[in-house]
Order: structure tokens, then C-alpha cells, then sequence
């Protein structure tokens, strides 16, 4: 027959033997987790009111459960750890004889989920306050001491900037000596050339009178002259390093036609040209660009040369590398007739659209709407008259009317022709004049060739003419 126990643990469910403070299965204190004690069995109530159970020994926080007709944690029956359904005594519930509860052994204390948590780290590990005292004596904490800076970058930095002092300083009396000698005896040479020396006895300036035509800008050339500096430039001025320095200066007037600006750069398009080959460095001109339509204005273009110069032996080149340039010397006997433009009077008749035509001149030169010739190539400028005796309207198409022939090559106006008058030709008009200009090599024979184009009611027509 089954003997009960004495006492069993609440916990587990396990025996407790007589005597044993702990539960062997679980650990649980026996005086607070044995069922069947005296001490844990509630004397009866009144039949009137109803049992109250003990709360569960396991029961979090040792509070009420929240709803009082249901176990806590989970299923029937089931404390917070104790798994489901094994048969555990509920809320101090003793077994009853013939029925011994059924026992789960287990081998290890249940877990908590608080059981792992680590404690929090300190708020003050080291004992300070927030006001930068020790908390737990008060007393303030020293501050750091500061690092001490080393001396040696400033006395490099002095030794550096007493050497670069002294050597500004010897340099600076060297040329002044340098300066001196040269003006003191007049023979020191300046250059390699031969007729160039800093002190020599050459001409300080010389007057001029020459008259070139470059981009559509006449431009009439009046003095050469030489110095050291120039006070209206800011780049020619002493130079104490260089006592060779020399400036040149070629001072002319310029003119533009009433309908025609001048593109010109005076940088890139004036070189002085020194005896020997070598160029004088431009250094300013008066005018930076060439002048407006119908303008009429002094300018000077400044250059640089080592030591003073002999003027008489000086050119001047006009013309970017890529147009036909023009040089000569800077003297007013100097031949420029070849850079100018040149007329030849023609006044050839030619019948074209049931109108009389006549080639009254041709004009050859280097420049034409304001831009100069590219390198080997000329502008021919036609001037034309026309006479309408007919009762006829002429309609022609202006820059599209004619074209010229030039040793088998056929070419079209250029834009800055002034053929608009051609464009309607009333009858009985005379007197109507224009002109076309092409861009061309020169002809090997010197003959040129105009075809009139053909049109409604308007036939082909030709004519040579010859320049020599």
C-alpha cells in the first residue's frame, strides 16, 4: 500500500526526507515549500465563504495574480517554470491517498529570465563629481600641466630670414656697382650684336614718313625713338637687375574708310626687327585694338631690346604668321609701295542681260573688310557699272551673279562686296555702280576671267581682263 509521505516539496513535487532544510531535487527551502505541513494547511471557513489558495511560492514579486480564476504564466495548472501538464500540486493542494503525483526530475535549477542579467556599470567609476572633484573626498582634481613648446622652429625661421636678408642685400649692391661701372666708362657691351651697346652714341630718336595699309587701316608711321624707360608704360621702366634694358617706341597715326573697322592685334602683329634677325619683345601699345569705322587717332606700339640700338638698321613686320605680312625699314626713304594697294583702270565694255556692263577699274591689295590677306593669296576688288536702256526689269541674285576664274579654279564673292545695287535694275536706269570682291592667288599669267551667270531669259556670258 502507498505510504504519503510526510512532507513533498511544493516546488517539484519531490519527498522531502525528515530533517532536511532544502529540497534535493530543486533547492527550494523546505519551511516555505513543503505541502502537507501544519503550518501550510489554512484551517476551514465558515460554509458561507469560499477557500481563498495560498498564493504560489514561484509567483513573481510574491503579488496577486491578475485574475485570480486562472494559473499564472501560462497554461492550466502551470507556475512560471514548471513545465505543463506533470501533475504538480496546485496552490498548496495535497495529494490524495492512492494517487501518488507523478514526479519529473530534472537536472538543473529552472532558469529566470532575470537570473543572467549583468549588474549596470557605475555612474562614477573613479569617484569624480560632476564639477571636477573627487566625490568621495571633495577635493578638486589638478589640471593637466601643459606641454612645454620647443624654441627651435623660431630660431630656424630667424636664421632663414636673416640669410635671405643678406643675400637681397649683396645682390642688391652688386648690380648698383654693376650699374655704375657701365655708366661710369660707356664700353661695357649689352648684347652679342655687334651694333648694339648699353652707352653707345647712337640716335635717341629719328622722324619718319611712311604710309602702309594693313587690314583697312592706314596707318602713316612718324618717329622712332629709344630710352630706358617711358613713363606712360608701366612695362618699360628701369630695370635695376638688367641695366641693358632698352625700349623702342615707333609712334605713327592710323585711319580706317567711313564703312570699314580694322581688326587688328598690335601683340601678335607688330615685331620690331632688329639688324642681325633678332625680334624686340613687345611690351604695350596705346591702343589695344585697331580702330572703329571712319576713325582717325594717334597710337604707339612699345618694344624691348637689350642695349640701345642704331635706328637706321630697325624694321618693322606687320601680320600674324599666317597672313600676308608686310616689312620694311623704319626709315622715310623705305620702299612700301608693294604693301599698298594698287589700281588698275580697265574700263572694259561687256553686253550681259540685254544691259551695257563696263570693268571701269581693279583693285589689287592685301586688305579688304577690315582683315588682312592669308599668307600667298590677294583681293581683287571689280568695280562695275551697269546701264539699263531696255523697258525691261533686270532681277539679278547679289553674290551669286558672277564668279571669276582663276588658272582653272572657280571662286565667289567675298562677303564684304557691295553688289546690292544689282539686285533689281530698273529699265531705263544708267549709272548704277558696285563692286565684287574675290580672294585669290595671284594668276600665273596675270589674266583673269569673269563668268556672268545664266537665268531666267539671261544667257552666259565671259570676259578676260589683264593686270600688268
Amino acid at each position: 500500500m502507498y505510504q504519503q509521505p510526510s512532507q513533498v516539496c511544493s516546488a517539484c513535487g519531490t519527498p522531502i526526507e525528515p530533517g532536511t532544510r532544502f529540497c534535493q531535487n530543486c533547492g527550494s527551502p523546505v519551511a516555505q515549500n513543503v505541502v502537507g505541513s501544519p503550518s501550510n494547511v489554512q484551517p476551514p471557513l465558515p460554509p458561507t465563504v469560499a477557500a481563498t489558495p495560498p498564493p504560489p511560492a514561484n509567483q513573481p514579486y510574491g503579488g496577486t495574480p491578475s485574475n485570480p480564476g486562472q494559473p499564472p504564466y501560462g497554461g492550466s495548472g502551470q507556475a512560471y517554470g514548471t513545465p505543463a501538464n506533470q501533475g504538480f500540486p496546485q496552490y498548496g493542494s495535497v495529494p490524495t491517498p492512492g494517487n501518488p503525483p507523478v514526479h519529473t526530475q530534472y537536472d538543473s535549477k529552472p532558469s529566470s529570465p532575470y537570473e543572467n542579467t549583468p549588474p549596470p556599470p557605475p555612474s562614477d567609476p573613479y569617484g569624480l563629481g560632476s564639477a571636477g572633484t573627487y566625490s568621495n573626498t571633495g577635493y578638486p582634481v589638478p589640471p593637466a600641466p601643459k606641454k612645454k613648446r620647443s624654441k627651435w622652429p623660431w630660431i630656424v625661421v630667424g636664421i632663414i630670414v636673416v640669410v635671405l636678408v643678406a643675400c637681397i642685400g649683396s645682390s642688391y649692391g652688386i648690380v648698383n656697382w654693376a650699374n655704375s661701372t657701365i655708366h661710369t666708362t660707356g664700353t661695357a657691351t649689352a648684347t652679342t650684336d655687334n651694333n648694339s651697346s648699353h652707352g653707345g652714341n647712337f640716335a635717341k630718336s629719328k622722324d619718319l614718313n611712311l604710309t602702309v595699309n594693313y587690314a583697312d587701316d592706314q596707318i602713316t608711321f612718324s618717329k622712332i625713338s629709344q630710352a630706358d624707360h617711358f613713363d606712360d608704360d608701366s612695362f618699360a621702366t628701369k630695370k635695376s637687375y638688367d641695366p641693358t634694358a632698352n625700349y623702342i617706341r615707333v609712334n605713327f597715326t592710323e585711319q580706317t574708310p567711313p564703312s570699314t573697322s580694322s581688326y587688328i592685334d598690335y601683340y601678335t602683329g607688330f615685331q620690331l626687327v632688329v639688324d642681325g634677325g633678332n625680334v624686340g619683345s613687345y611690351t604695350k601699345s596705346l591702343e589695344s585694338t585697331g580702330p572703329d569705322k571712319g576713325v582717325k587717332r594717334d597710337n604707339w606700339v612699345d618694344f624691348e631690346t637689350k642695349g640701345a640700338i642704331d635706328l637706321s638698321k630697325v624694321k618693322l613686320r606687320i601680320g600674324r604668321g599666317d597672313e600676308e605680312q608686310i616689312e620694311f625699314a623704319l626709315k622715310s626713304d623705305a620702299d612700301v609701295s608693294q604693301f599698298n594697294p594698287k589700281t588698275y583702270t580697265l574700263n572694259k565694255k561687256f553686253t550681259y542681260a540685254g544691259m551695257q556692263w563696263t570693268i571701269k577699274d581693279v583693285i589689287k591689295s592685301y586688305a579688304s573688310g577690315g582683315n588682312q590677306a592669308k599668307k600667298g593669296q590677294v583681293f581683287l576688288t571689280i568695280e562695275l557699272n551697269a546701264d539699263n536702256d531696255t523697258d525691261n526689269e533686270v532681277y539679278l541674285t547679289p553674290s551669286d551673279f558672277c564668279r571669276m576664274k582663276v588658272d582653272g579654279s572657280s571662286l565667289s564673292p567675298e562677303y564684304s562686296s557691295d553688289d546690292q545695287n544689282f539686285d533689281i535694275i530698273k529699265s531705263r536706269t544708267t549709272g548704277i555702280t558696285g563692286s565684287l570682291v574675290f580672294t585669290t592667288k595671284p594668276s600665273s599669267t596675270n589674266t583673269y576671267t569673269l563668268d556672268f551667270q545664266s537665268g531666267d531669259n539671261i544667257q552666259e556670258v565671259t570676259t578676260d581682263f589683264s593686270l600688268s
